[in-house]
């Protein structure tokens, strides 16, 4: 159903399974205040909030924890800000984004990863998957503990704007840890990233540290980022 608001509630779903679910043309709610907490399980069902086909829906003032706290799909407008999201399985995500759909903000919010070993550590703290359309605003957001804390498959056309956002990947020596990841922005897609800073914190030795990796992108803009790694690091 539509323009719904669900406020100052505790949701738990201790089986594999969301803890609440916004599906197919149920647009216009809002989760507000409240608690909501998912199973510690895979990563198709482990999402705490699923939004699926739905438009205009905000998540403000949450505090989210499961596998992949939010996953959005094939979804318009999509707002979530004020929230602390908590990845606690590998398999999960913080935030992500797939099969396409049109415009997402995620703003002042904390993202979590599960940290641990390179066989523990959540892979993504925001992941927007090919086809998604912009716009795309992620900003004054703080990402700790993921293998990467932003990343943006293959737009299919709109502007990305990262902006004023904290991101200090998980330290390890057996991957790549990445602050920002951006794969394929060809045709209109367009990406701006300006003001952010990664922070990279007891890498000792192993595979090389990125800040900012930019793949196959023909249309993006850095400025006055900050990327700090006591040893050595790339924007590659």
């Amino acid at each position: 159903s539509s323009s719904n608001t669900l406020s100052g509630l505790r949701i738990r779903n201790p089986a594999d399974g969301p803890a609440i679910e916004i599906l197919d043309r149920s647009d216009f709610n809002r989760v507000l205040v409240s608690t909501v907490i998912g199973a510690h399980a895979t990563l198709n069902t482990g999402a705490a909030i699923r939004i699926s086909k739905s438009s205009g829906t905000l998540l403000s003032s949450l505090y989210v924890q499961s596998s992949t706290p939010v996953w959005v799909s094939g979804s318009t407008n999509t707002m979530i800000g004020g929230s602390v999201l908590v990845s606690t399985n590998s398999a999960g995500y913080g935030i992500r984004v797939t099969d396409g759909g049109l415009g997402l903000t995620v703003a002042s919010s904390t993202l979590l990863g599960s940290g641990g070993n390179a066989a523990q550590a959540t892979p993504y703290g925001i992941w927007v998957a090919r086809a998604f359309s912009g716009p795309v605003t992620l900003t004054t957001n703080t990402l700790r503990g993921h293998m990467v804390g932003i990343g943006m498959d293959r737009m299919a056309g709109g502007a990305a704007y990262i902006s004023s956002n904290t991101v200090l990947p998980l330290s390890l020596t057996l991957s790549n840890p990445m602050g920002i990841y951006f794969d394929g922005f060809g045709g209109t897609a367009k990406a701006t990233l300006d003001g952010n800073s990664v922070y990279f914190r007891d890498i000792a030795g192993g595979p090389q540290a990125f800040g900012a990796f930019i793949r196959d992108t023909n249309a993006a803009a850095l400025r006055r980022n900050r990327i700090s790694y006591p040893n050595t690091c790339s924007v590659g």
